[in-house]
């Protein structure tokens, strides 16, 4: 099975997990968000994928995961470390 990594060790999924967590959210509540939020048609198995590695979404669903979770693009991509968006 091919699997897509931003790094080597899965940075982005193991990112994504992280701020999901610190959310309190699932992956079902995720999910809904964003389809709710961003009409997107994504179910807990493609977060779940995304979070493995099995997975690579796409710019907009990127985006769009870290506005359901209250973080930077730049953070789930590991690009920076710092997690949450400063107003």
């Amino acid at each position: 099975m091919l699997r897509y990594q931003y790094t080597n060790n899965n940075e982005f999924g193991r990112r994504l997990r992280e701020a999901r967590r610190a959310a309190g959210m699932t992956l079902q509540t995720v999910a809904e968000k964003l389809n709710t939020d961003f009409g997107t048609n994504i179910n807990k198995g493609t977060i779940s994928k995304y979070e493995n590695g099995v997975h690579e979404p796409s710019a907009s669903t990127i985006y769009c995961l870290g506005q359901v979770l209250g973080v930077s693009g730049e953070f789930l991509l590991g690009k920076t470390n710092l997690p949450f968006f400063i107003h």
